[in-house]
């Protein structure tokens, strides 16, 4: 028996070698993390200081003039790192003074997440803090802030001392002790005389420069020469390491210069390189003293990634190529990943007579599976197998015997290893039917391991990978006999079976099937239709097959309602006619006697009104499964179709996760009954509103008049076409005279709008809302055909007046550009826009303030948000009611300072974080699971701050990002054509838009 699974997964790239990091500094920092972590919730504990002086701090020395300006810079030195200080600097106020807007500077820098305050409130002490959350101290003698003085005019010449009365420096939590230097500023006497001395060190003689005043700067002289040698400049110190600069540097004291020099005959060397049993690489010969080398072609080993060079064989610290200069006869060591793979069998538990899926997955991997061979065993007297899916795409193949116990399968990935199983995927899936006598306990899935014969895993050069095995289980647990129920729908739209079904146990009735030019009559225990199946009151004692029954559209069978109503017969009058039955479909069965149709006038429009019976309903909710279906199909040719139920109702249907669907010729509303919401409204309502007294209306409406001529001007405004006027989709709840809309969802609730007869399809670009004010947004649409008819499924956020436009657009400056496609594409749907008419400008970077507009108006949302506490966003800001409404819906957070920086460029990995929050908006998975495998083919990998990672690995895994030979380029800035298209991908990954025109059709 063979039983092959096609299914295709989207492409990754192979593993690129890991970069390595500093082991004894990560290690620390991770202990001070979790030491905050632990401690934190202990406040006894938190600001205990350490007996041990770990840390050294120092205040600069300088000097100056009466009426100068001096620069001290304060430096620490920590024991293994500071992330956090409070320091206070002491100086004499009437000597000194702080320059005023300029009274220190943050040498670190601005880092996303650290924080620098200053506090010169209290005369002669500046207190400075820092907290250093990205960018903690780690080397000796780092300069963290400069003090900016003026030395006052009286001040006579002499020493003004600079102390530290507090210096609290944190290692994580914990204040640890510090050893002090203070500082002094020394003011110099104007006009005093110095001399300065040059030390040639070895090369010709220099005289001495004398009577050089104090404070100014000084020529520099004749170079001196030494035979072999080239002078390279006059030093500070001996050792050569602080240039004198003759043009700013001002002589202050008596000081000796020391000249520098190049050697002219510099030393070559060799550096081998040793592959450790990979492909031999040729050895970089004759290379010059203290200069880098170029990094050879990486070599090649059988089951292994290449994980970069090494200065040592056991891989602990690596040469960087760009920083690690040559000083003699070298060599460096090639460092290997092992392709290692776990496959993990899963474990799932069953009643006898019911049927479970086992999942084959690749959990931890280091490298993707481009091919595999396993055989599983299992226990034949519980276990029957039904079937084997293959889950990653062509070349899947297996077998198995019932009698024997075993399955084998075997898959070859059809693009040569391009396109891998990574850590997470499932390889297969295995069904298995737990038999009606099988004991209880676990019945082990088991694959002997130390065959390779039975175990085989290839990477993608053919080479076996080094591989690990979680076996799995059936747990069969008590429970009664389970069934399954299959539906023939004789003719009409498939219906799944339903599994699992308890022995002697009622089911719910499925989504009814459709038949063109039938009515569904429901479900029959014979193909003849003879008797029904009572829903209600039938039981599955057996694997069971139901019929579909089906009444002819042109029969005159009384009870074939379409839901017409009883039309009123005088045009003039809104005079209501006696309330007739009207056909209600519960969970694939026709009712009908749930509800009745009114057809009345109001203002000259025909209304046709369905009153749902709440007591009648809830008993059909009670019998129904859950997630089902209840809907209104109304075929008359009418203006508006209200739908009217109790709160209570409303209640009901969303205790039982409902759907209420309202059909018309004009739109086809699918509300899920918790989008309503009710027991919020009933709150809006008033304290103590029973829901049986809440009347809720669900409405779909052509729009009137006054709606269709705001629309028209629109598209006059926009030089769009208006190829399907507006409809009205609207909830409302009324009780005691009062009224409330439900204006705004959870999640998208999908409608449709049928295209006009003749309209060909590609000439609708999406829906669109027209707003009270005749402005017009894009709502996600997408077109589909069902049954020889053309539908916009629009999805959104909101109600309103939906209609369909034609609106093409295309930018001269993205002809032959990669983004093409998507920018013309977001253009059209309204959601990016040009920098004039005929430019879109597609490698300019885009600022946060437009990314945040892009991804509300992708979203299908209005960019009209309340305020925002961002300090930084005023409310006559272009922007403004974008950032406002993305705060809204939780898609930006903005900075620890209450500021958003609207105009300042935003990084990929920065807009991947957005991006993120969308995803999860729309249903896709954001969680960033198995981040470290998604993320590991791409070189640049170590560049993903730790803060993105989950969101960079949910954007690979939904395919909004492919990065490029360069990796994933984190930290770059996001361009506007990279914002069209990963906008795009995000929009179809969704299932909001269709892929009409994206850059890969």
């Amino acid at each position: 028996m063979m039983d092959n699974g096609t299914m295709r997964m989207s492409k990754l790239f192979l593993p690129s070698p890991w970069e390595r990091i500093d082991l004894m500094r990560w290690k620390k920092w991770i202990s001070t993390v979790l030491a905050v972590v632990m401690f934190l919730p202990f406040g006894t504990l938190v600001h205990a200081k350490s007996d041990i002086a770990s840390n050294s701090m120092k205040v600069s020395s300088e000097e100056g003039y009466a009426g100068g300006f001096v620069d001290v810079p304060v430096f620490l030195t920590p024991e293994d790192m500071i992330n956090k200080y409070d320091i206070s600097i002491g100086f004499d106020a009437a000597s000194l003074e702080l320059v005023s807007g300029n009274e220190v500077t943050n040498e670190l820098g601005a880092s996303q997440g650290d924080t620098f305050d200053t506090d010169i409130t209290i005369t002669g002490i500046a207190n400075v803090k820092a907290n250093l959350v990205n960018n903690p101290v780690w080397d000796d003698d780092t300069k963290v802030f400069t003090l900016h003085f003026k030395i006052k005019d009286s001040v006579q010449p002499g020493d003004l001392d600079l102390t530290v009365p507090k210096h609290d420096l944190y290692e994580g939590v914990e204040i640890a002790s510090t050893t002090v230097e203070d500082g002094k500023i020394t003011v110099r006497a104007v006009n005093t005389k110095h001399t300065v001395t040059f030390d040639s060190q070895g090369g010709s003689a220099v005289e001495s420069a004398t009577n050089v005043t104090s404070g100014t700067t000084i020529g520099e002289p004749t170079a001196p020469t030494k035979a072999g040698y080239t002078f390279a400049g006059w030093y500070k110190d001996a050792a050569g390491t602080e240039a004198w600069n003759f043009a700013v540097d001002t002589v202050t004291s008596d000081v000796t210069l020391y000249a520098n020099w190049t050697s002219t005959t510099q030393e070559q060397f060799t550096v081998t390189f040793d592959s450790q049993g990979g492909s031999a690489v040729e050895s970089a010969t004759n290379v010059t003293s203290g200069t880098a080398i170029g990094e050879p072609t990486a070599p090649t080993k059988a089951g292994y990634t290449f994980a970069g060079w090494y200065k040592d064989a056991a891989g602990t610290a690596a040469w960087n190529f760009a920083m690690d200069t040559v000083t003699s006869d070298v060599t460096l060591y090639a460092n290997w990943t092992r392709h290692a793979v776990q496959i993990q069998i899963g474990s799932v538990s069953g009643t006898p007579g019911s049927t479970v899926d086992v999942p084959v997955t690749a959990g931890e991997s280091t490298y993707g599976i481009a091919a595999y061979d396993i055989q599983i065993d299992f226990d034949t007297e519980a276990l029957e197998l039904t079937g084997i899916a293959g889950n990653a795409g062509d070349y899947f193949d297996s077998n198995y015997d019932n009698v024997t116990g075993w399955l084998k399968t075997a898959w070859v990935d059809s693009d040569a290893g391009d396109t891998p199983i990574a850590a997470g995927e499932k390889l297969f899936t295995i069904s298995f039917k737990i038999k009606s006598g099988a004991g209880l306990g676990d019945k082990a899935l088991t694959v002997q391991t130390e065959e390779p014969i039975l175990f085989s895993i290839l990477d993608s050069s053919g080479n076996e990978m080094e591989k690990t095995l979680t076996p799995g289980k059936v747990t069969v647990k008590e429970g009664p006999v389970q069934f399954t129920v299959t539906f023939d729908s004789q003719g009409g739209s498939a219906v799944d079976s339903i599994t699992h079904v308890d022995n002697d146990m009622t089911i719910g009735a499925p989504t009814a099937p459709t038949k063109a030019g039938y009515t569904f009559a429901g479900w029959y225990k014979e193909a003849a239709g003879t008797h029904a199946w009572n829903f209600a009151a039938d039981t599955v004692t057996s694997d069971v097959t139901l019929y579909a029954k089906w009444t002819s559209n042109d029969s005159n069978n009384s009870n074939n309602s379409n839901n017409s109503g009883s039309p009123s017969t005088s045009s003039g009058t809104s005079t209501p006619e006696k309330p007739a039955g009207l056909q209600v479909i519960v969970d694939g069965v026709v009712k009908d006697q749930i509800a009745t149709g009114l057809t009345t006038k109001e203002n000259g429009k025909s209304v046709l009104t369905a009153t749902i019976d709440p007591s009648k309903l809830v008993d059909q909710l009670k019998q129904a499964a859950n997630k089902s279906t209840v809907i209104v199909p109304v075929t008359a040719s009418v203006d508006k179709v209200l739908v009217v139920l109790t709160g209570e109702a409303v209640k009901s249907m969303e205790t039982k996760q409902a759907v209420l669907e309202v059909q018309t010729p004009y739109g086809i509303y699918k509300l899920p009954a918790g989008q309503i919401a009710i027991d919020q409204i009933s709150s809006k309502l008033g304290e103590q509103v029973k829901l049986s007294d809440i009347v809720v209306h669900v409405e779909i409406a052509k729009s009137d008049e006054a709606a269709t001529v705001l629309a028209e001007a629109a598209a006059t405004q926009g030089s769009f076409a208006m190829v399907a006027p507006p409809v009205t989709f609207n909830v409302t709840a009324s009780y005691n005279g009062k009224t409330v809309a439900v204006e705004q969802f959870s999640s998208y609730v999908e409608r449709e709008i049928p295209l006009p007869s003749g309209l060909d399809p590609s000439k609708v670009t999406t829906a669109a809302v027209l707003n009270p004010d005749g402005s017009v947004r894009h709502v996600p649409t997408v077109i589909t055909t069902r049954e020889g008819k053309n539908y916009a499924v629009v999805n959104s956020l909101t109600n309103s007046d939906y209609f369909l436009i034609w609106n093409p657009k295309t930018f001269m400056d993205v002809e032959g550009h990669w983004s093409k496609k998507a920018v013309n594409d977001m253009a059209s749907r309204m959601i990016v826009k040009g920098t004039d008419d005929n430019h879109y400008n597609p490698d300019a970077v885009i600022t946060r303030a437009e990314l945040a507009a892009i991804v509300v108006r992708a979203l299908g949302l209005s960019e009209n948000g309340s305020k925002t506490d961002f300090t930084d966003v005023k409310s006559g800001d272009w922007y403004a009611g974008a950032v406002a409404k993305a705060v809204e819906y939780g898609l930006i957070e903005g900075y620890e300072n209450q500021t958003f920086a609207p105009t300042q460029t935003i990084t990929r990995q920065e807009a991947l974080v957005i991006m993120a929050r969308a995803m999860k908006l729309t249903g896709l998975e954001a969680d960033g699971a198995y981040a470290e495998s998604v993320l590991s083919p791409f070189a640049d990998r170590a560049e993903v701050a730790s803060w993105a990672k989950p969101a960079m690995a949910a954007a690979v895994k939904n395919g909004l990002v492919k990065g490029s030979s360069e990796g994933l380029m984190p930290t770059g800035n996001l361009t506007r054509g990279e914002t069209a298209a990963i906008v795009q991908r995000f929009l179809i990954q969704a299932k909001l838009i269709d892929n009409r025109n994206t850059n890969e059709s």
